[in-house]
């Protein structure tokens, strides 16, 4: 819930938005949400591709010898039309939420392209918190991508974890410039003044 105290500031890239909500007043948390550039223009096509896939069936059964379904007719296209309503999702969202003193909270949602981006969120999301005794380090890291591409991209230290959890697995091609702001956030918010020294110490 926004309150007075919030400050929205929106980042838009060629292929990717970033939404960045922080409570500037207490400092209590910062919210970093990542979602697709121009997802109206997504969620168009991904609408027409269904029609596509209706339309060349409804063809081929009603105009073509290909397929004798007619006795079957309605029941298939519904059932088609529910297979590619499901197959067909919307652009995935993610988001972190990092809480004064407590952690991080990971969640991502890619619901169904019928249904508006809250109700999307609240039937599809999937939520994971990290405690802040169990995170050693937000860190940008360096590794290969498709082609031996060499990028950075957001990650948590987690104790007793030798894997890396990735902050934003769908976006990890996002700009440097943009993962240090984020990482910046995260230093401010997830620890005190005393843990930065004693992380600066250890480094």
């Amino acid at each position: 819930m926004k309150s007075e105290s919030d400050n929205v500031k929106i980042i838009e890239r060629d292929q990717y938005k970033i939404c960045i909500k922080q409570d500037l007043k207490n400092e209590l948390y910062a919210e970093i949400t990542v979602l697709p550039a121009n997802c109206k223009l997504k969620f168009i096509n991904k609408g027409i591709l269904i029609g596509v896939i209706n339309a060349t069936v409804h063809y081929l059964i009603h105009y073509s010898q290909t397929i004798d379904l007619d006795k079957y007719n309605i029941w298939f296209q519904f059932i088609l039309f529910l297979t590619t309503l499901i197959l067909i999702r919307s652009p995935p969202v993610e988001q972190a939420t990092v809480i004064k003193d407590y952690g991080i909270q990971l969640a991502n949602w890619n619901g169904l392209i019928i249904f508006p981006y809250r109700i999307n969120k609240q039937l599809t999301q999937k939520r994971e918190f990290i405690s802040r005794e169990k995170v050693l380090d937000v860190i940008i890291n360096e590794g290969f991508y498709k082609w031996y591409q060499v990028i950075f991209y957001l990650c948590i230290m987690v104790h007793n974890e030798k894997k890396l959890r990735l902050m934003f697995p769908h976006y990890m091609k996002m700009k440097l410039d943009d993962e240090r702001l984020i990482y910046q956030l995260c230093q401010k918010y997830l620890y005190t003044e005393e843990d930065k020294k004693r992380h600066d110490c250890l480094h």
